[in-house]
C-alpha cells in the first residue's frame, strides 16, 4: 500500500465534489446528514490495486469502487446486483459493524476511479488507504 498521507476536505458526497486521494485519507461520515464521502484516484490499466477502509468498532460503513466514466454514485443499471456484472461498479465491500472493508482488483482501463465511503446508520471517523499491490 502507498504510504503518503493526504489531509483532505470532505467531499460533497458525489462525483462532482470528489477529493483527490494519494495514499491515505481520513474523513468523517454522519448518518443521516453526510452519509457519503467520495474520493478520486487515477489508476493505470493492468496493475493490481488494494483499497482498505478502517471502520471503528460498533460502526457500519461500506466501501465502493466506481469505474472511470461513472457520472454519479449509485449509477447502477437495471439487472445489476452487487454480485453480478455491473457496468460502472468495479467492486463493493459491505461486511457489517466494526469490520474492516477491503477490496483488491486489477484496473482494466487507465483513468479516474472513484472510492465511496458510505455510512449505514453510523456516525464517526475513518481511514481510507489505496495503493498498488
Amino acid at each position: 500500500m502507498a504510504s503518503p498521507t493526504t489531509s483532505l476536505r470532505l467531499s460533497t458526497g458525489n462525483i462532482a465534489g470528489a477529493a483527490r486521494i494519494s495514499g491515505i485519507a481520513r474523513g468523517r461520515v454522519s448518518y443521516p446528514s453526510n452519509v457519503n464521502d467520495v474520493f478520486k484516484v487515477r489508476l493505470r490499466r493492468g496493475f493490481n490495486y488494494g483499497v482498505v477502509l478502517d471502520v471503528p468498532a460498533r460502526h457500519d460503513y461500506d466501501l465502493y469502487v466506481w469505474k472511470p466514466g461513472t457520472v454519479q454514485i449509485w449509477q447502477v443499471e437495471p439487472g445489476c446486483d452487487w454480485v453480478g456484472p455491473c457496468q460502472w461498479l468495479q467492486r463493493a465491500s459491505a461486511r457489517g459493524k466494526g469490520k474492516l472493508e477491503a477490496l483488491a482488483f486489477r484496473a482494466r482501463k487507465t483513468g479516474t476511479y472513484y472510492l465511496q465511503v458510505s455510512s449505514w446508520f453510523s456516525t464517526g471517523r475513518y481511514r481510507l488507504v489505496v495503493g498498488r499491490l
